[in-house]
């Protein structure tokens, strides 16, 4: 592929498929944020969600077969976290006592 059609794909992804197939990122990315916290114990931001998963692409591409979908996923990913900061989405730090009542919040039906 092409720059170009990386970058259209990537956002017919981000604008339309994801989108329908799991609704608003701010919410998901809010929650896997949360999730992330109180596994490694420390404050994780819907940002900081964005980055890993683009690093996740990156090695994917390092050590895997010659994909396009890595860099179509890496180009969404990154476009994300540039949304995630300018809406200043703040980090999160959850610990297990709070995580249930935290991720109640913000379930995909809640935003619907």
């Amino acid at each position: 592929m092409t720059p170009k059609e990386i970058l259209e794909v990537a956002i017919k992804k981000v604008t339309k498929e994801k989108a329908d197939a799991y609704g608003d990122y701010n919410a998901m990315f809010k929650n896997v944020a949360k999730l992330w916290a109180t596994y490694f114990g420390f404050k994780v931001s819907p940002r900081d969600v964005c980055h890993c998963m683009t690093l996740l692409k990156i090695a994917r591409d390092k050590l895997g077969q010659d994909d396009d979908d890595n860099f179509v996923d890496a180009c969404g990913y990154e476009a994300l976290a540039s949304a995630c900061r300018k809406e200043r989405v703040a980090p999160t730090s959850y610990n297990i006592k709070n995580i249930r009542e935290g991720l109640a919040d913000t379930k995909p039906s809640d935003t619907e």
